[in-house]
C-alpha cells in the first residue's frame, strides 16, 4: 500500500521494496477508474493515464419540506480497512446515514444501517499485551465533517485561482492541494495533503507513541463554482491516512495504513421534530459486529462505485474472518 504525492508522483524505489518478480501493481483514484499493470511495464514508463470515471446518481433525490429545514441527510455506501506493515487487519464497509446540521456547527452524527466487520485474527493475537494496553485501530465508519473540505482548512490555508478551472492549495506558501472544476461532468475535485509541508505529528500516551506522516483527502462534489460550494453538493470522499505506532520498549514502529472512503447515494432533508424518532449516534469507531438484510455489497457497479482493491476482495472470509 502506497501513496502518490499531491501531484502524482510515484517514488519507484520505494515501491520496488514491495515488488515480487513482474507483479502487478493496481493504480487507484476515486475519481478514475483503477489501472493494473506489471511493475517491470512500469519502471519503463513516466507518465500512466487513467480513465475518468463518470459518476450518475439516478436515485439522488434533494427536496426540502416546507418551512426551513435544520438537518441534511447523506445516505450513502461506506468501507474502511486498515493494514499493518502492508498486512490487512481490518476490513468494513456498509450503508450508513450522516445528519448534518445546517445551522449552528454541531457534531456531525451517524446511523448505520446495515454492515459488515472483518478481521484478521492472527494479526490481532499478536498483539503485545501490556498494563497499559493501547490499541490502534483506526478502521471504522468515515468521519465526513459537517462542511467541505475547504471549509474545513485552518486559517494557514488559501486557495488561489491558476486558471479558469484550477485552483491551488496553499499552507503559508507551500503548496499542498489542488482544487480542479470539470465543467463537462459538473464536478469539483479537491485534492489536498493535511500534513505537509510540516514534518510529522507525533502524540504519546501511556508510553505509546503514534506519527501521523500521511493525511491525503479526495473528495468530488456536483457543483462548477467554488464560491458557493457546499455539503449539499458531495458525491464522494477517500481519506487515506498512514501512521507510524510503537510501545517505547518496541524496537521499531509498526507502520499502519487506513483507508476511509463513501460515496453518496441519496440525499434529503429533514427538520428538528423529524429527528426526534431516529437514532443517531456520535461514535465512528470500529463496529466488532456484522448486520445486514441485502447484499448491499453488490451494488458498487450498479452505483458507479469503484470496486474493491482486488488484493483485499480475495481476503474476505479468508485470512480477514467476520465477526459475528
Amino acid at each position: 500500500m502506497g501513496t502518490s504525492n499531491i501531484n502524482g508522483v510515484i517514488n519507484l524505489n520505494s515501491l520496488s521494496k514491495f515488488i515480487i518478480g513482474n507483479d502487478h501493481i493496481i493504480v487507484e483514484h476515486i475519481s478514475y477508474n483503477s489501472l493494473s499493470i506489471a511493475y517491470d511495464s512500469l519502471k519503463n514508463m513516466d507518465t500512466l493515464y487513467l480513465n475518468e470515471r463518470a459518476v450518475f446518481l439516478p436515485e439522488v433525490t434533494v427536496s426540502a419540506p416546507p418551512g426551513k429545514p435544520d438537518i441534511l441527510v447523506l445516505k450513502g455506501y461506506y468501507r474502511s480497512y486498515q493494514l499493518e506493515d502492508s498486512i490487512p487487519k481490518y476490513y468494513t464497509d456498509g450503508i450508513v446515514e450522516y445528519f448534518i446540521s445546517l445551522g449552528k456547527k454541531r457534531p456531525l452524527r451517524m446511523n448505520v444501517l446495515e454492515h459488515r466487520t472483518f478481521r484478521n485474527e492472527e494479526l490481532v493475537k499478536k498483539e503485545k499485551q501490556r498494563a497499559y494496553m493501547v490499541s490502534m485501530v483506526s478502521a471504522g465508519v468515515p468521519y465526513i465533517y459537517s462542511l467541505t473540505v475547504i471549509q474545513e482548512l485552518g486559517k494557514r490555508y488559501s486557495v488561489k485561482r491558476l486558471s479558469e478551472n484550477e485552483y491551488v492549495i496553499r499552507y503559508d506558501s507551500s503548496t499542498v492541494g489542488i482544487v480542479r472544476i470539470n465543467k463537462p461532468l459538473n464536478r469539483i475535485q479537491v485534492d489536498v495533503d493535511l500534513i505537509a509541508p510540516q514534518q510529522a505529528k507525533t502524540e504519546k500516551l501511556f508510553n505509546y507513541i503514534s506519527k501521523i506522516t500521511h493525511i491525503d483527502i479526495t473528495a468530488n462534489y456536483s457543483f462548477q463554482k467554488l464560491s458557493k460550494l457546499s455539503k449539499e453538493n458531495l458525491e464522494s470522499r477517500k481519506e487515506y491516512r498512514r501512521i507510524y505506532f510503537k510501545h517505547k520498549k518496541d524496537k521499531k514502529f509498526t507502520k499502519i495504513d487506513v483507508i476511509d472512503e463513501f460515496y453518496v447515494l441519496k440525499k434529503w432533508y429533514l427538520t428538528k421534530a423529524d429527528m426526534k424518532n431516529i437514532k443517531t449516534s456520535t461514535d465512528f469507531g470500529l463496529m466488532r459486529s456484522t448486520s445486514f438484510s441485502s447484499d448491499y455489497w453488490k451494488i458498487l457497479e450498479k452505483n458507479y462505485i469503484p470496486k474493491l482493491n482486488k488484493n483485499i476482495q480475495k481476503l474476505l472470509g479468508t485470512t480477514l474472518k467476520p465477526y459475528m
